[in-house]
Parts: C-alpha cells; structure tokens; sequence
C-alpha cells in the first residue's frame, strides 16, 4: 500500500471535503482524465480523479476526514461516506503503523550495533574505539548467515589489527612447544 499518494475521485465524499482540508482542485495534480481532446472531435478532456502526494498531506486529508466524518453517528453517514471514513482510518492506521515498525527497527539496530562494539572490542583489543564502532555499524546493516561470515567481515573491515583470538593462539602454540 503506498502511503505517499492518495488518489480522489470526482463525486465521492473525500472530494467533497477536499476544500474543508485545505487542498484546492487547481493546484492538485490530475490522477485521471475523462473524454477526448478537442482535436479529436470530442468536447475537451475534463479531471475526474485527483491526487494528493506526501506523506504529511494524506495524513492532514485523512485527519480532516475523520474529525469531519468519525463524529457523525452510523445511521446519519451516507455509503460513500462511511467507505471514506473506512478508507481515512484505515490509511491512518497504516501510518501508524509504518512509524512503530521505522522506530523498532532503529532501536532493534542500535542494540545490535552495541552488541557489535563490544564483541569487537574484545575481540580486536587493539583496534581503536573508532575502528570498532565503524566495523559494528558497517556489520549491522548488512545481514550476515552465520558467526564465519561476521568473523571474516570483520578482518576485512580491520586490516592489519591484531586479533585478540589470533593473538592468544599463537601464544599458545608458543607455549605448547616446550
């Protein structure tokens, strides 16, 4: 469902309240034409749908129709009315929905990208606080299947910085030979 254009037709009950909201017909852009050109021997092409862009603006419009409209009582709506109302609450709640699914998935990658910095951070101990949190964003966004993958991207992204785990296995092997 694409929330950045809503498209109203000629007749309906959101056109009807198209002034109430604000938005006059000449300066929306045309969704629809009805007829033929002139040229063609028709009387002139005339709109018949418009089209209302930006996410700010459906909400304004669908705002407007629900404080218009969401009052009335079933009974007292007409079925384009309650249709638009329907369509108004329905888009709203889309919205809503769309900013609460943005907002998770931000929170959801700021704790993994500080997860990442710590796991880096002991894992590289010699790489600096900037590297780590460089290589933890670069990592966050991008989806990685398993632990190798992540491992390997992360030397990569840290050339030449020694592994704490590297590190730990040659001083093992060192020991291990006497």
């Amino acid at each position: 469902m694409n929330l950045e254009v809503y498209i109203i037709k000629q007749g309906s009950a959101e056109s009807r309240l198209l002034s109430r909201a604000g938005f006059d017909r000449k300066f929306l852009p045309v969704a629809e034409w009805k007829g033929r050109r002139r040229s063609r021997g028709g009387f002139g092409k005339a709109p018949v749908a418009w089209r209302i862009e930006g996410e700010d603006n459906v909400r304004k419009l669908c705002g407007c129709i629900e404080s218009l409209l969401g009052h009335k009582s079933v009974a007292q709506l007409t079925p384009s009315e309650t249709s638009a109302l329907n369509r108004a609450r329905r888009t709203l709640a889309a919205m809503d929905n769309r900013s609460e699914r943005q907002e998770r998935v931000e929170s959801i990658s700021m704790n993994r990208q500080s997860i990442l910095e710590q796991y880096f951070s002991h894992r590289f101990p010699s790489a600096s606080r900037e590297d780590v949190g460089l290589v933890a964003s670069v990592i966050s966004q991008g989806a990685l299947d398993s632990l190798r993958q992540l491992e390997t991207k992360a030397d990569e992204l840290l050339d030449g910085k020694v592994s704490g785990w590297r590190s730990a296995v040659q001083v093992f092997i060192a020991t291990s030979k006497i």
